[in-house]
């Protein structure tokens, strides 16, 4: 018996503790509302800044690919700059297969939303959901608190409107005790002071791709940013300026070589 015991692997935790900007945690949950009084049922896109405990909800018709993405890049403008790392269970959205050991095959877009924006990932082991605690607390509390009783709202705009708001409100509580006191939007602060260096400036990335048969190349962008995009084949080379500025959710943007 005691050798068997010595022998166990022992369980390994995450830590409770988190420095400004280091790490946020992303999750889904479901909701009902009442829809211009037509009861329906919602998926809310959450992510949590891990030291403040600052939460962003937004709600969607669905848990697709581009509500997942498209709830990052609101979180990233809600937080004013991406944290240092992200951490995931083994959505769907995000993950294609759980390989041995800490691997994941990925997405192909959400590789290039990670890509873009510069963030590192961590993934739960199967079935760990405690691993992200900080995010799980957030979709109890937003079920709990946010859509309870359930809203009466005019289109899923209007319940957007009302997820911004409780947000806000949720800042004036009181932060970890650990942090003296100091209230969650005080914390918040301190966040923001790390993840907005990340905000601005220009990022050189290259990439190679393969035109379509038109002699086109087609890039996924997110939305609201302007690029300078140089093409590069054998000794021809194209580009200019880019600009995507429309209330899409995502940019499918041409290019061709000439």
């Amino acid at each position: 018996y005691i050798k068997h015991t010595a022998n166990l692997q022992k369980e390994v935790f995450m830590p409770l503790q988190f420095e400004p900007g280091e790490e946020a945690q992303v999750d889904w949950h479901d909701g009902w509302i009442y829809d211009n009084e037509v009861e329906r049922k919602v998926q809310c896109f959450v992510m949590k800044l891990s030291y403040s405990k600052a939460p962003f909800v937004y709600p969607y018709q669905k848990a697709n690919l581009e509500s997942f993405l498209d709830g990052h890049v609101r979180a990233f403008e809600y937080f004013g700059g991406v944290p240092q790392r992200i951490a995931y269970d083994n959505l769907k959205c995000a993950v294609i297969k759980v390989l041995k050991g800490k691997k994941r095959r990925l997405n192909k877009r959400f590789k290039e939303l990670r890509a873009w924006y510069l963030f590192d990932t961590r993934f739960c082991n199967i079935a760990k959901g405690n691993e992200k605690g900080d995010v799980e607390n957030c979709c109890k509390r937003s079920e709990r608190t946010y859509l309870s009783p359930q809203p009466h709202v005019d289109g899923i705009d209007q319940l957007a409107s009302k997820l911004f708001d409780d947000c806000q409100n949720d800042l004036k509580r009181k932060g970890p005790t650990v942090h003296g006191g100091k209230t969650i939007g005080e914390l918040f602060e301190e966040d923001v002071s790390v993840v907005a260096k990340k905000k601005d400036g220009s990022v050189i990335l290259s990439k190679d791709m393969k035109t379509m048969s038109n002699g086109f190349i087609e890039l996924w962008l997110p939305r609201d940013l302007e690029i300078d995009l140089t093409i590069v084949y054998k000794d021809m080379k194209s580009g200019g300026t880019i600009t995507t500025n429309s209330d899409s959710k995502t940019c499918i943007t041409t290019f061709q070589l000439k």
